[in-house]
């Protein structure tokens, strides 16, 4: 690699015999990365013996939005990831992507053609740099960016050696990409798993406990822990009380001494109750709970961000609301809603099949306490036996 001074005179960073060497050492440590970040903070290390530069940046392709994403960018403060997706034609490398050719820019100040991100770049301190093709055999992945905050610091004589390293970094970032890709369908795997074997425990808790608390609690434990939820409860309506909630096992992931397990509620005004009145499932966002009042709503007062309301349904009739909330925004997507919804409609048999349980039981005393009482209001029969009388002779 070769560095000009102001007259234009090429100076060699390293010896040929030192780059050789350097070379070597940072296609030994490319090699070994599989995360994207520890890639280039390494890059950042060991390419200054090879190639001028302050900023060193990847922008990727995003194939199923055909956009070009500024993956990573290196500055000598800091650096950042996921900074910034551009369309193919309004980003840098995305031209070079498309042509596959380098692209040299010798000044910020006077680049029109992209202006969002020259002035990303120049609020960086960039007043130069250059832009390779990140292209292995078996795909386009994108563009490495060089920048330095030297006007002019990138000639073509440089491009076939900074195509060599380019290529290089391709490599490790297709194994990066392809190893993201593996544990991402090996997470989907597991989730997918998790997620029936959630169903499959539903059902045999369902079959096997007429208890409606715990199996209650049964229930918000295991969505709790495989949704990784911070809250989860079912809330029913109040025997006798058409206007009224119950919320039954309130399960937080952060305890607090005054968070009790059964509260009651009122059905006007209240997500559960929404819920249950409509008979509809409600997907809210943080602005959403803010249409209801924390003093009778206490996941609004709890802070959650996002939250799943379904409501329990068995033969037509609204039994009531499996909640379900997280504290960050945008937890849930259209996927986890319609799980939930099996999870919901296992959730009613459930509650409908402890619910006649308990009816049969309470109907079982009532006739008992009756049989009972009645056996109190006669005296006891005495039954006499017959004597035998055995005649004489």
């Amino acid at each position: 690699m070769v560095e000009y001074d102001s007259s234009g005179a090429g100076v060699l960073l390293e010896p040929a015999a030192s780059s050789a060497e350097a070379l070597l050492e940072v296609w030994e440590s490319i090699a070994l990365h599989r995360d994207l970040r520890a890639l280039i903070h390494d890059l950042k290390e060991r390419l200054p013996r090879l190639v001028n530069f302050t900023s060193l940046w990847l922008v990727l392709h995003e194939p199923a939005r055909n956009k070009m994403r500024l993956h990573i960018i290196g500055t000598p403060q800091r650096m950042d990831v996921d900074v910034i997706e551009r369309n193919v034609e309004d980003s840098p490398s995305g031209l070079v992507w498309q042509t596959q050719q380098p692209l040299i820019v010798a000044d910020t100040m006077k680049e029109s053609r992209f202006p969002g991100a020259v002035e990303l770049l120049s609020r960086e301190g960039v007043r130069s740099f250059c832009i390779l093709p990140l292209t292995t055999a078996h795909r386009r992945l994108g563009g490495m960016g060089f920048g330095s905050q030297r006007v002019d610091a990138y000639r073509e004589a440089d491009m076939e050696f900074l195509r060599y390293v380019a290529g290089q970094v391709a490599v490790a970032v297709d194994n990066a990409l392809s190893h993201q890709d593996a544990q991402a369908l090996q997470h989907q795997l597991e989730r997918e798993r998790d997620r029936l074997r959630l169903l499959l425990d539903l059902n045999n808790n369902i079959v096997s406990n007429l208890d409606l608390r715990e199996m209650l609690r049964a229930v918000s434990t295991n969505v709790q822990r495989v949704l990784q939820c911070d809250f989860t409860s079912v809330a029913l309506r109040e025997p006798g009380d058409k206007r009224t909630l119950r919320a039954y096992a309130r399960h937080f992931s952060q305890p607090d001494a005054g968070q009790d397990e059964e509260i009651v509620i009122p059905l006007d005004e209240t997500i559960s109750g929404t819920v249950i009145e409509t008979g509809k499932a409600l997907l809210l966002e943080a602005r959403d709970f803010s249409r209801f009042s924390p003093r009778i709503n206490p996941v609004v007062a709890a802070g959650l961000k996002s939250g799943c309301f379904l409501p329990l349904i068995s033969h037509n009739n609204v039994l009531g609301s499996l909640n379900v909330g997280k504290l960050q925004e945008g937890a849930f997507a259209e996927e986890d809603l319609e799980f939930l919804r099996q999870v919901a409609s296992q959730v009613a048999i459930g509650v409908e099949n402890a619910l006649n349980y308990s009816q049969v039981n309470e109907v079982g005393r009532g006739l008992r306490k009756s049989v009972f009482t009645s056996t109190k209001k006669f005296a006891p029969i005495t039954i006499l036996k017959r004597s035998s009388v055995i005649a004489r002779p």
